[in-house]
């Protein structure tokens, strides 16, 4: 999130479980249309073949200039930034943030 390079052994292991077990949906019937998603390889396995494919999307795609890490002290999670002044990743987070720095303020305030 910094600009800098990303870790060549981060990307080859992302890259790896994107391509490691073939997805793919089919649609249904019964009761009524509807699709679902199958698998050849392991549950496990394409379930982190999606969260990857997820991942190489998000960082190569159009989307990757808005990516930001949450503001808040001690949140670990990521957002897209769709507002110019937003700075965490969520409304709760937010409010978290707001909270604790009218708190250190109040306290300040009391000399304690």
């Amino acid at each position: 999130m910094d600009g800098g390079a990303l870790d060549p052994d981060l990307v080859a292991t992302l890259n790896r479980h994107a391509g490691h077990a073939p997805r793919w949906r089919e649609l249904r019937t019964t009761p009524e249309p509807h699709t679902t998603e199958r698998t050849a390889g392991r549950p496990v396995a394409a379930a982190l073949a999606e969260v990857a494919e997820n991942a190489v999307d998000l960082l190569g795609g159009p989307l990757r200039d808005r990516l930001r890490a949450c503001q808040r002290t001690g949140c670990l999670l990521y957002f897209i930034r769709d507002a110019s002044r937003r700075e965490w990743c969520s409304a709760g987070c937010g409010n978290r943030a707001r909270a604790a720095r009218h708190y250190a303020k109040v306290r300040r305030g009391s000399g304690g």
